[in-house]
This record gives C-alpha cells, structure tokens and sequence, in this order.
C-alpha cells in the first residue's frame, strides 16, 4: 500500500497517541519504529534508511540532539510508507 503525505502523518499520529505519547524522545522514536516494523540505528553519520532483508532501517545520527533525531526520524519514516 502506498500512502499520501496525509495518510503518513495521520497513520503517524494514530500510533502515536495509540502508545500514550506525550514528548518526542529516543524509546518512543523505537516504539513507533517497532509499530511500522522498521528498525532503528544510531551512528555518527547522516540520517538515512535502507532495506535488507526485507526490513527498512533508518540510521540516525547520534551526534544529533533528540529533537532533531526526531525530526529525522519522521521525515524517514514518512519516505518508507510512502515505499509500502
């Protein structure tokens, strides 16, 4: 299934809120992840996802504060179920 830009977020939100999240932060950003099955890393290098083995993982780069790991998260996020 491929999603519009809408469908992302709201798809985004619904778990969200289906998990009780209040603040962005690192074992929500799994929790989510885990949702969607994608997997997460985290290096000293730019954000970005890949497939292997049939699973998307996103690598987020750990020099990054949490908001910004958050925001890279989503913005990924969004680009895999757009994949789907």
């Amino acid at each position: 299934m491929i999603y519009t830009n809408g469908e992302q977020k709201e798809n985004i939100v619904q778990v969200s809120e289906k998990i009780n999240i209040i603040l962005p932060g690192k074992r929500y950003i799994e929790r989510i992840a885990g949702e969607f099955d994608v997997g997460i890393l985290y290096n000293p290098a730019v954000s970005f996802f890949f497939k292997m083995n049939n699973m998307y993982i996103i690598s987020l780069d750990n020099r990054k504060n949490h908001s910004d790991q958050w925001a890279d998260f989503i913005r990924n996020l969004c680009r895999i179920l757009q994949k789907k």
